[in-house]
């Protein structure tokens, strides 16, 4: 493709993904998208047919982006790969608005019921989570913790600001990182047994999860590449 005619599809995919994070897919109008990506009606049908098909793009740009995330965080044990993953998840998902966009997003490019890019992330979180832990008894309910932390800071991101600050979710994490202890980190564990959690850690473990918390099933087979 010509860079003049990469750089008006690039245009008009963050212009359409800006107004989907604001407004909502069935708002987004093409004409606005248009309009804001400083393109010709005629330019936006040239590259995108429909309005699905520009939004299906918008989903398959934030997937490539959320799952160069996921190996970047989980490419080193040493630096608690779950905690990782989730603030660079949802610190794209504010400041980027193809990320944004795409996690309300699913594959087919709609805002319908179903697996959105949203839900894939976490599932994914939980496998590589379980796969980092894998051995030890705990491996999955750790995954779960990790999940509903990570569902549980973006959900309430949405009411008040205050869970965006980067100091909030780490001191959360922070009360669970013993929970993710592997390698040399954990060298000191019996074979089969978790690492010792202190006693405030523990207690926040067993929080119940706030009613109206948006977290998605971990049980269902992920769409986001391992």
């Amino acid at each position: 493709m010509h860079p003049r005619a990469e750089q008006t599809r690039y245009e008009l995919i963050r212009a359409a993904a800006t107004l989907i994070r604001c407004t909502g897919l069935r708002s987004a109008g093409l004409n606005a998208i248009s309009r804001d990506a400083g393109v010709s009606r005629g330019a936006l049908n040239f590259h995108f047919p429909t309005k699905g098909a520009l939004a299906a793009s918008v989903y398959n740009e934030a997937r490539a982006a959320v799952t160069a995330l996921l190996d970047a965080a989980f490419s080193d044990p040493s630096t608690e790969p779950p905690a990782r993953f989730g603030d660079e998840l949802w610190r794209a998902a504010r400041e980027d608005p193809v990320v944004g966009a795409g996690l309300r997003l699913t594959a087919d490019g709609t805002e319908e019921p179903g697996p959105r890019l949203r839900e894939e992330a976490l599932e994914a979180l939980h496998e590589r989570t379980e796969e980092l832990l894998r051995g030890r008894p705990d491996a999955t309910a750790v995954a779960d913790l990790v999940v509903v932390i990570a569902a549980g800071l973006e959900s309430l991101s949405r009411v008040k600001v205050h869970w965006w600050d980067p100091d909030s979710s780490t001191d959360i994490w922070d009360l669970v990182r013993p929970l993710l202890a592997t390698g040399e980190s954990a060298a000191d564990v019996p074979a089969g047994q978790a690492p010792r959690v202190p006693a405030e850690a523990a207690a926040t473990s067993r929080t119940p999860v706030p009613a109206g918390l948006d977290v998605p099933s971990t049980r269902e087979t992920p769409a986001v590449p391992r």
